[in-house]
């Protein structure tokens, strides 16, 4: 508010009231205010942003300026005064991908220990805690308090190494090396986090342990890891799929934000800090993804390493080779529950080759939670068999298969197979090139997880994925664009 004080805060002439804009002006929490002084009339910014403005009637007759509180505990600092204070910028949006190799506007605990390092063709802020130095911290350097909704999202890796620990975190609220709240990985115990950093690690108010998910967090592999931060409430999602939530019962404050390993060997890269972060988040329908820009937009990965896309001039496919290590691979597009519609439709087309070790098969996956609970719908070509079931570690879990050997039929190898999963609810139908194959009932809402691809132990292509409302078209039963492409001139994927 701004108004006149006569022996009482009764003469307001200007006044907002946050409760009807849903926001809150919070106890403990430091606001940067900023007054501006044109003749009679006054602006007042809060945290760089304008609120409101109110013209006096009787120009300003004292040049006297101060700072003022009533029945209150109140604290000040960094007054400015002058023809012209220092407005402060907003301190988001914030984005740095490291690749300059400076971390603009980042202050560090244990300045020694972090650096930009290049780690596979790319430049990332690296923090090496090794020989059980204890805390780093990197944190936005700004005097400005973060809002009380925003997000912030980095790509994780914690390494395996001489005398290093196995974790990495984003923290929010961070106050000071001993005060600062956390969501993030504990590698070496298999748990996602979230918590109050108070000297330890001990205050944790909500944990999943991936052990009792049948799953594993693995060292060297790269997370997306993004934290919402909604008053007191913080949701930590990963690879676009939310992991784990917590709320603070003392609220969250608005300290600054960053990244933070203890013991540990970690990295950091594309570091966003925003009311509304580019990348991390699930995604929506219609979805669609062809190959052939080099990039699987959106896709995330149970095993990156085992992915990539292959080609010959604009004609690309998504493959997975996972013969040599015989490994479940799997390849999703993170949905958000809440807003996939009950009845939807998943198309791939896809392609099993011959290799000399593992399986032939690929499958559309969906209503996926992990990589050791999923339902799908696909092939065997081993087994000459077209199946559909739940993945909970193994694919025993078969509710309809449809042998081709009772039909005198082959699923071949080297061939191009266009399915479409419909999702109606509870059911799962599968259509192979157009010919309605066999469903599954599986008695739950199949909308309430992710949806992709997958292979174990296989050498797969997979092309032309996509996810819409509409009914199923009829799909070509070839795609021809591969005629004058039967194998891959680059090295396999091990």
């Amino acid at each position: 508010m701004i108004g006149h004080y006569q022996g009482n805060f009764n003469n307001r002439l200007a006044q907002i009231d946050w409760d009807d804009f849903g926001k809150s002006i919070d106890p403990d929490t430091a606001y940067l205010l900023h007054l501006h002084f044109d003749g009679s009339r006054v602006d007042l910014s809060v945290d760089g942003s304008l609120v409101t403005s109110a013209t006096f009637v009787n120009p300003f007759s004292s040049s006297k300026l101060g700072l003022a509180s009533y029945n209150a505990v109140t604290s000040f600092d960094n007054v400015t005064i002058g023809m012209k204070a220092p407005l402060a910028p907003p301190a988001i949006p914030y984005a740095e991908d490291f690749e300059d190799n400076t971390a603009d506007q980042f202050a560090f605990v244990g300045s020694n220990r972090w650096t930009t390092y290049n780690i596979n063709g790319s430049q990332k802020l690296l923090f090496n805690g090794a020989n059980l130095y204890g805390l780093g911290v990197a944190y936005l350097d700004t005097d400005t308090p973060l809002p009380s909704q925003y997000e912030i999202v980095s790509r994780g890796t914690s390494y395996q190494g001489s005398n290093v620990w196995n974790n990495g975190f984003l923290i929010f609220d961070y106050q000071s090396p001993n005060d600062f709240k956390y969501a993030g990985m504990f590698t070496g115990t298999n748990e996602w986090v979230i918590g109050h950093f108070q000297g330890n690690w001990n205050n944790r108010i909500a944990v999943t342990d991936m052990s009792s998910l049948g799953t594993t967090i693995n060292s060297i592999q790269e997370y997306t890891l993004l934290a919402r931060i909604d008053g007191a409430h913080v949701d930590l999602l990963v690879d676009g799929i939310k992991i784990v939530s917590g709320t603070f019962a003392t609220g969250i404050h608005q300290g600054t934000a960053g990244v933070a390993g203890y013991n540990s060997l970690t990295s950091f890269d594309d570091i966003e800090i925003s009311s509304s972060v580019s990348y991390g988040k699930p995604y929506g329908l219609p979805y669609m993804e062809d190959f052939n820009d080099t990039v699987a937009d959106q896709f995330e990965y149970n095993r990156p390493l085992y992915w990539k896309v292959v080609g010959a001039g604009a004609d690309k496919v998504l493959r997975t080779n996972n013969t040599f290590n015989q490994k479940l691979a799997t390849a999703y597009v993170p949905l958000d529950p809440a807003q996939t519609p009950p009845n939807f439709l998943i198309e791939a087309d896809i392609r099993s080759l011959n290799a000399a070790t593992g399986l032939k098969n690929g499958f559309i996956i969906f209503d996926y939670k992990n990589d050791n609970d999923f339902k799908y719908a696909g092939f065997f070509t081993g087994q000459n068999e077209w199946i559909i079931g739940h993945y909970q570690g193994d694919w025993n879990n078969r509710l309809a298969t449809v042998d081709w050997d009772n039909n005198g039929r082959t699923i071949n190898l080297n061939q191009w197979y266009s399915l479409a999963v419909t999702i109606n609810g509870s059911t799962a139908s599968l259509s192979v090139n157009g010919e309605f194959i066999t469903s599954a009932d599986f008695g739950t809402a199949l909308n309430q997880g992710s949806v992709g691809i997958a292979a174990d132990s296989a050498f797969t292509w997979f092309d032309n994925f996509s996810l819409t409302t509409p009914s199923p078209s009829l799909p070509l039963a070839s795609d021809p664009i591969y005629a004058n492409w039967e194998q891959e001139s680059d090295q396999l994927l091990i």
